[in-house]
């Protein structure tokens, strides 16, 4: 299982109930990713993460609970408490026209005019428009990501077009 296109999905909060389960709180928990997925991975990052196949996914009010194999009790779960859940990248749902995963945007060039200011490494949210945080050669930008500064984002061409205001970069 390659951990290239894997995406974060949500955290385990802790064990839950005598045979193991994973009650977890998920970025999205509406979403059926994990009811067909047949692998997920647990840890602190995809590639430091441990491979589980799941047994059994079901929801729990606000959370969702999750039965892997290797977890048998509710002492073996609560090792797991406070690691992040990661899911392959082709579980996931299509976005609609205009939205991306931020998996999707990771990776990027960002170019303002022809000029390439970087590599989006991470997006940011506090709440707010999310942040892009693009790693240049000189320095690090931050970027609203407004209609205001992002003006295109071309995934299969590898390029995201900005533009800054002036004492941006």
């Amino acid at each position: 299982m390659s951990t290239a296109k894997f995406v974060y999905i949500g955290t385990v909060v802790r064990g839950w109930g005598i045979k193991g389960d994973l009650k977890t709180q998920s970025v999205s928990p509406e979403s059926s990713s994990l009811f067909v997925a047949q692998e997920i991975l647990i840890g602190s990052s995809p590639k430091e993460a441990k491979v589980y196949q799941i047994v059994q996914v079901r929801r729990h009010g606000k959370f969702l609970l999750l039965r892997v194999k290797g977890i048998e009790t509710l002492t073996d779960a609560d090792l797991l408490r406070g690691k992040e859940v990661f899911v392959e990248r082709n579980f996931l749902p299509e976005t609609k026209r205009g939205e991306y995963y931020y998996c999707d945007l990771e990776g990027l060039k960002v170019y303002q005019a022809e000029r390439c200011l970087g590599v989006l490494k991470e997006v940011l949210n506090f709440g707010g428009p999310d942040i892009y945080v693009v790693h240049g050669d000189e320095r690090e930008l931050l970027i609203p990501a407004t209609e205001q500064f992002i003006k295109k984002i071309d995934l299969e061409a590898g390029r995201i077009e900005v533009e800054l205001l002036e004492g941006m970069e």
